[in-house]
């Protein structure tokens, strides 16, 4: 049903949207990003942050097929808690913070694997309910992925990772892109230093007097 909507020409119609999404979803507040239409439910950070994790999961994975790599890889669930993460370039360093409420450092796995950092480990949260003088606890257990893509000549080796107040900060080192910028220097030029002016003269045209 859905799909009989897009039309006849569906990369017509991902080319318009990919043009328009960014812009709608850049429009947005932080308190509109953040709303839950139901509790329990994904925000629209929360749909944007699944839906690049998976686009970031299935490339990673395609990676691996074509170079026949058989390392263990973990499981992929549609519907696993995605942390909000951000990327950032400050002063030569590649640093990934990755929102993690309610966790700690045992709680979390930091890998560099090919050219790709991953974060994953497993979140616990039990919620509690009382209803007609009845308390029921409800405890629900779910693993959560992130694989993020490495700037070429990532010093790895010298990595290191931070927890605090919830919140996991890598920070990699990254080659400093190199600038062909070249500033020119500006020369002022006269009227003497262009074309050679002809002096003023006063001879008439032939068949003129001069006055």
């Amino acid at each position: 049903r859905y799909i009989r909507l897009v039309g006849d020409d569906a990369l017509a119609a991902l080319r318009a949207q990919s043009a328009s999404t960014p812009r709608m979803l850049s429009g947005l507040s932080e308190a509109q990003a953040m709303h839950r239409y139901a509790p329990g439910k994904w925000s629209v950070k929360e749909v944007v942050g699944h839906v690049t994790d998976a686009e970031r999961v299935f490339g990673y994975r395609a990676l691996r097929i074509a170079r026949a790599d058989t390392t263990p890889m973990p499981g992929f669930d549609e519907n696993a808690w995605v942390p909000a993460a951000e990327i950032a370039y400050r002063d030569g360093n590649l640093i990934v913070s990755a929102e993690l409420p309610g966790l700690t450092e045992r709680d979390v796995k930091v890998e560099v694997n090919d050219d790709f950092l991953t974060i994953q480990g497993e979140r616990k949260v039990e919620q509690e309910e009382t209803e007609g003088g009845i308390r029921r606890t409800e405890r629900r257990y779910g693993q959560f992925y992130r694989a993020i893509a490495l700037p070429e000549g990532a010093d790895t080796e010298h990595a290191r990772a931070e927890f605090q107040n919830g919140v996991l900060h890598v920070t990699i080192p990254v080659p400093q892109a190199q600038s062909n910028l070249r500033q020119i220097p500006i020369q002022t030029t006269t009227a003497a230093q262009g074309t050679e002016q002809k002096p003023a003269t006063s001879e008439a045209p032939a068949g003129q007097k001069v006055a």
